[in-house]
């Protein structure tokens, strides 16, 4: 039986892997890293709705807002490390905080519209 940390932990290892695979691809074919980022809200959509199924809407926003602070963390680290992640001119740590707050507050949106699919669409009957 899955349990919500389970789908958490999953959620967060594949938006490193996905994020990885994207700067790879993207770095070797020329494809606009920013086009990849439609990829992330579907993985912020999906850990909403998984993890509300599993525990309430409340842990399926937080669990989406998890998985942007991974993204935003570690995620941007791999990017950066690949390539495509680095940015054209150098930027202050206050920017770098702006964009990391960004990124949670845009995955917990995402993750809340996934959650209320989660729990008022998807339910089992």
């Amino acid at each position: 039986m899955k349990t919500w940390i389970h789908v958490l932990l999953a959620c967060s290892l594949g938006i490193i892997v996905y994020d990885s695979l994207a700067s790879y691809i993207s770095r070797g074919t020329g494809i606009d890293y920013q086009w990849f980022g439609l990829g992330s809200l579907v993985i912020y959509y999906l850990s909403g709705l998984f993890i509300a199924r599993l525990k309430n809407i409340g842990f399926g926003v937080l669990a989406a807002s998890t998985v942007g602070l991974v993204e935003a963390t570690v995620g941007w680290a791999i990017s950066y490390l690949i390539g495509p992640g680095k940015p054209q001119e150098a930027i202050s740590l206050p920017i770098i905080l702006f964009v990391i707050l960004f990124v949670v507050i845009l995955a917990g949106f995402i993750g809340l519209i996934g959650a209320l699919a989660g729990i008022y669409v998807f339910r089992s009957k």
